[in-house]
């Protein structure tokens, strides 16, 4: 009768099916079948990854990879979204270097990689995008040009700025006019380049 527990056992090991019943392993012993990975404390079928891949491949992951470096060419500033803009605070123009020199990318020209509401709600200074215009006042929000200064010149970007226009110049509705109290100045030829900022709470927002 002995004879025949080898050859009972060697029938139930090929017949086993790992699929049947969960088998245990742990970190100390996490040998699991071929096939099975050790996944909390249980053997688990490795998915077929095959029909994924092509979905992985079609995502564009750098927006989310580079939201994890400050895109200021300072290393600090706070991100806005989660698509790679960052809002880089510093004095620019005039004796100080010109304000694209704030980024590792660019300034943004849109909105695009973040929301209106996110780009309102931004906190410390106002960040200019590289758009430009003219406004009037906040009992005209719709008195407002881009790329032409018939008004007052001003930028247009994030945070707290004077006034939130009516449209709007690239998609922000923010702006901040060129004064002494804003501590904003301009000269023409007009352009984000020409403004000086003396105001080191106010800056940029920079797109990757």
């Amino acid at each position: 009768m002995r004879i025949g527990y080898p050859f009972l056992l060697l029938f139930a090991s090929a017949c086993f099916d790992a699929g049947v019943a969960p088998l245990i392993c742990s970190a100390d012993e996490p040998a699991c079948p071929d096939s099975y990975i050790c996944i909390s404390s249980r053997c688990e079928l490795l998915p077929d990854l095959s029909a994924v891949e092509p979905d992985l491949a079609s995502q564009d992951l750098s927006g989310d990879l580079s939201s994890m470096l400050s895109g200021c060419t300072k290393g600090d500033g706070v991100p806005i979204g989660s698509r790679g803009a960052w809002l880089c605070p510093g004095s620019y123009g005039g004796v100080n270097p010109k304000a694209a020199t704030l980024c590792r990318g660019c300034v943004c020209a849109d909105a695009s990689l973040f929301t209106v509401q996110q780009c309102k709600d931004a906190k410390g200074g106002f960040y200019a995008s590289s758009n430009w215009g003219s406004t009037l006042n906040a009992a005209n929000p719709g008195m407002e040009t881009c790329g032409t200064r018939p008004l007052v010149a001003a930028l247009f970007g994030c945070g707290i700025g004077g006034f939130a226009v009516t449209v709007g110049c690239g998609g922000f509705v923010q702006n901040l006019q060129a004064s002494a109290a804003n501590m904003l100045e301009v000269v023409a030829p007009y352009g984000l380049q020409n403004f000086t900022n003396t105001n080191p709470l106010n800056g940029v927002i920079c797109c990757p």
